[in-house]
């Protein structure tokens, strides 16, 4: 059970890699994901 844990953890990782590229190529769509950054650093 250990390892299907991992193996949906790394799924979700390039997930979220997958959307962070998206979102530095297309800025206007993924405005919503840079403002929430933008309140985590503040």
């Amino acid at each position: 059970m250990r390892i299907i844990n991992m193996i949906v953890i790394i799924i979700m990782l390039i997930i979220n890699i997958t959307i962070v590229f998206s979102a530095s190529r297309m800025n206007k769509p993924f405005e919503t994901i840079e403002t929430v950054r933008n309140r985590q650093n503040y």
